[in-house]
């Protein structure tokens, strides 16, 4: 029986070792539109649209870093 336990182990520690976790991006949990966070930008003062739209995509680049965790 122990035999038996450290074989399927041995495998599950291998394949561990080995094998590559890939998160794949489709933009439905890491795109933000302005609409999401029109009320806080306003809140903050920022009016600009060229501004929302770098803050819109600086958040996207920080849950794209994040996707994991998400």
């Amino acid at each position: 029986m122990q035999f038996l336990s450290y074989q399927s182990l041995c495998t599950r520690i291998l394949s561990n070792r080995l094998r590559v976790e890939e998160d794949i991006d489709d933009g439905s949990h890491t795109t933000i539109r302005k609409i999401q966070v029109d009320g806080e930008l306003k809140r903050f003062g920022i009016l600009d649209e060229e501004e929302k739209d770098s803050i819109c995509a600086q958040l996207g680049n920080i849950f794209k870093n994040r996707i994991r965790d998400m």
